[in-house]
């Protein structure tokens, strides 16, 4: 049987979203490769600088298209489809990040980014999902 790591959401309540995960699975080095537009938010977090704005990043189907759009005009991140979220290095310490699921993808599977988005150090990451209409929002450790 697999560990639940739970993600709380800040909102909302008492309802909780579940992340199946290994032991270990999770393990935020920077030997890892950076998800795409992701030396952008690297190079500003290292040379000392936090976005003054969340951090946009996008998931699913459309990922490319959106991703390449607001990359332009904003600092984005983007999941490439049928790629592990667990493979990468997150550029999200102390920062908020938006997340925008495109479609296409199950629930389970925006719940593993959002966990390593949190694990990476995000300090908030709110989720806009393709069929819902609604804002979600995860804090690591809320509701406690």
């Amino acid at each position: 049987m697999l560990p639940r790591t739970p993600i709380k959401k800040a909102a909302g309540g008492n309802q909780t979203a579940l992340v199946e995960t290994y032991i270990g699975n999770f393990n935020q080095t920077k030997n890892k490769k950076l998800p795409p537009y992701g030396k952008t938010v690297q190079e500003l977090l290292l040379n000392g600088k936090k976005p003054t704005n969340s951090i946009f990043c996008f998931c699913g189907i459309d990922t490319w298209k959106k991703a390449t759009a607001f990359s332009k005009s904003q600092l984005c991140l983007c999941l490439p489809p049928g790629e592990n979220p667990f493979n990468f290095y997150w550029p999200v310490n102390d920062c908020d990040v938006l997340l925008f699921e495109t479609g296409g993808l199950k629930i389970f599977d925006v719940e593993k980014l959002i966990y390593c988005l949190l694990c990476a150090g995000a300090t908030v990451v709110r989720v806009i999902p393709f069929d819902c209409g609604k804002l979600l929002v995860f804090r690591k450790g809320a509701n406690k």
